[in-house]
């Protein structure tokens, strides 16, 4: 199964004129110097509740200021890995096997350095009002890093707009960022994409 791979966009290629499905990570930024701290994630796959794989052979990168955008594979599969990355799913919920580690922690540390922003916590809002809301409990939580999922699947133009918007007010700040999305192009801003699609077949179809 291929792993995902870091690339530097072409000169001048921007997050609507690249062809996200090309690579499985795509890194936006003309400065891609790596450092020490951050998200690291190698070959990273997840079995769940009676063998059922959940996602397969993740592997990216993104450091404190970094939005990104994840996008392909099924919303369950998203899901899935916005709740492994945030430490919502460990080793006591699903079987791991690969790397993962932020600010050099890995294991039950994540937890405690990451954080999922889960819209279903909040009611009484529109979705996208609840996805907003539900990055700024996140925000406030002071993790290094926070995943929204779902992020901007099912909303408007304007709507997926308002949810990049905040996410990326969070990354402006010295956060790293992940927000689910159908599409790439509905997370505006972003820094890096990485498809689901292109890393592995869609492997989950069912909610967690």
């Amino acid at each position: 199964m291929p792993m995902g791979i870091e690339s530097d966009p072409p000169p001048g290629a921007d997050l609507h004129g690249h062809d996200a499905s090309a690579d499985a990570v795509i890194d936006l930024r003309h400065d891609t110097d790596e450092e020490t701290n951050g998200l690291v994630v190698r070959d990273l796959s997840a079995v769940g509740r009676h063998g059922h794989p959940l996602f397969r052979s993740l592997s990216m990168r993104a450091q404190r200021g970094d939005l990104v955008a994840l996008c392909g594979g099924s919303p369950a599969e998203r899901a899935a890995v916005a709740a492994v990355l945030s430490g919502v799913l460990g080793p006591h919920h699903c079987m791991l096997t690969g790397q993962l580690s932020i600010d050099s922690q890995s294991g039950s540390a994540i937890a405690e350095l990451a954080s999922l922003a889960d819209p279903a916590l909040v009611t009484d809002r529109q979705p996208w009002q609840r996805r907003i809301h539900a990055l700024a409990i996140a925000g406030a939580s002071g993790a290094s890093l926070i995943a929204l999922a779902p992020g901007t699947e099912g909303l408007s133009p304007d709507h997926a707009l308002a949810v990049a918007k905040a996410a990326s007010s969070l990354a402006a700040n010295g956060r790293m960022v992940i927000v689910s999305a159908d599409r790439a192009e509905s997370v505006p801003g972003a820094t890096k994409i990485v498809d689901m699609q292109a890393i592995a077949p869609s492997v989950a179809s069912d909610p967690i």
